[in-house]
């Protein structure tokens, strides 16, 4: 809430029953349009809060809504004219919204090499048969099956006889 705002509930709050300034932008009163209860006084339940940058009116009670002009409409029809005046401007007094320059999106094409998140590695399965990532990816590979006895007698020697390194 920026200063025009607070200075405009601060002085339509002389005419809110049980005002209350609860911080960080929150104020709470009896709300103008219900009363609120009719049996209690003392229960205030409607509320105005900063919502997307911009003071709201709530009830919590009747559920009515209104934005802060509205709602300073609502309580006191003068004090919303000056508000306005002082919110808004006239016409005059606006100035047009330009857009800044916008900004040039240029991108540069991608060199072939770097169109595949890694780049220029090669597989496991490239590499030779000698290489010492490809040797210890077939041992851990191995290593699996070799836990259970009966798994690795079974499936041992097709798996040696699929890989060309020599084991033993």
């Amino acid at each position: 809430m920026d200063y025009i705002d607070t200075k405009y509930i601060q002085l339509v709050s002389a005419s809110l029953e049980n005002f209350k300034n609860k911080g960080n932008g929150v104020y709470n009163m009896r709300c103008p349009f219900c009363g609120d209860s009719q049996t209690n006084k003392s229960k205030a339940r409607g509320y105005i809060f900063q919502k997307e940058n911009k003071p709201i009116f709530k009830c919590h009670n009747c559920g009515q809504g209104a934005t802060l002009n509205n709602f300073i409409k609502h309580v006191n029809p003068s004090l919303a004219k000056e508000y306005a005046l002082e919110r808004f401007g006239t016409k005059e007094r606006r100035k047009p919204i330009t857009p800044a320059s916008k900004p040039s999106l240029r991108f540069q094409k991608r060199p072939e090499y770097l169109k595949t998140p890694l780049g220029k590695l090669k597989k496991v399965s490239q590499l030779d048969t000698d290489h010492p990532v490809s040797m210890l990816s077939h041992a851990k590979f191995l290593s699996v099956f070799t836990t259970n006895y009966s798994m690795r007698r079974s499936l041992m020697p097709s798996l040696i006889s699929l890989h060309p390194i020599n084991l033993i």
